[in-house]
C-alpha cells in the first residue's frame, strides 16, 4: 500500500559531503534556542543551532525512524525544505561504542585538568561522546 501523505525534502550536508537527501515526512531535533522541535512540510521559515542530541527522520513507507546522533549545527526551513549542516553526526546502527566510549574518557580526563577557558570544547566533545553512548544503548 503506497503512503501518499505529504512530504518535504531533507538535506544534510558534513564537511566529507551530502550525508542524508532524501523527502521525508518529518524530522525532530533539539535547538539551542527553542528546544525539541519536528519539522512537517509546509513548516514556517526557521533557522536555528543544533544542540548535541539526536536526530530523528520520518521517512515515507518506513514505519520505523532513522535515528542519528548529532553533534550540533544549523538547521534551516522553509516551507519546501530542510537543511542541516553539521560536523559530527552518524547513523545509530554506525555508532563505533568503543570509540565514543575513549572520546568521553578522554573529554573527562581533559577537563580535570583544564583550564576554564578549555572547558567548552571539552564539554562539548563530552556531551558528543555521552550523547553516542546514550544512543547506541537506547536504541
Amino acid at each position: 500500500m503506497k503512503n501518499n501523505s505529504p512530504t518535504i525534502h531533507l538535506f544534510i550536508s558534513t564537511l566529507e559531503g551530502v550525508f542524508f537527501e532524501k523527502d521525508v515526512r518529518s524530522v525532530s531535533l533539539r535547538t539551542v534556542s527553542g528546544g525539541q522541535i519536528t519539522f512537517l512540510p509546509e513548516h514556517a521559515p526557521f533557522m536555528s543551532n543544533i544542540e548535541v542530541g539526536k536526530l530523528w527522520i520520518n521517512q515515507p513507507n518506513d514505519p520505523d525512524y532513522k535515528l542519528c546522533a548529532i553533534g550540533g549545527g544549523l538547521v534551516y526551513v522553509d516551507s519546501k525544505q530542510i537543511k542541516i549542516i553539521t560536523d559530527d553526526i552518524v547513523d545509530c546502527n554506525d555508532i563505533d561504542l568503543q570509540r565514543a566510549l575513549k572520546q568521553r574518557d578522554k573529554a573527562l580526563s581533559a577537563l580535570r585538568t583544564s583550564t576554564h577557558e578549555d572547558n567548552t570544547n571539552i564539554e562539548i566533545q563530552l556531551r558528543k561522546a555521552i550523547s553516542k553512548i546514550d544512543i547506541f544503548q537506547n536504541h
